[in-house]
């Protein structure tokens, strides 16, 4: 357990001891909810972007030629209506 005080700006200074216990560092979000006379803080885990970032990669590398989608259908249309 340990103590804390609220700054004039509303801030909660959260003790070294905890932030280390708990991994925490500078930025991460957190959920706060209030109950009575009570506050819990609830770290947020953002989800990892590793894999889009791969993704989006490759798909700016293929070009995709929009006409020649569409003029392909129109054929394959056409060719069935005739």
């Amino acid at each position: 357990m340990e103590i804390s005080s609220l700054s004039s700006k509303g801030q909660i200074v959260i003790p070294e001891l905890i932030r280390n216990k708990l991994n925490l560092k500078s930025g991460d979000k957190f959920i706060i909810i209030a109950e009575e006379d009570t506050i819990l803080l609830k770290r947020l885990e953002m989800p990892s972007f590793k894999g889009v970032d791969r993704i989006l990669k490759k798909a700016g590398e293929k070009t995709i030629d929009i006409d020649s989608i569409v003029e392909k259908a129109r054929k394959e249309i056409l060719s069935k209506k005739i």
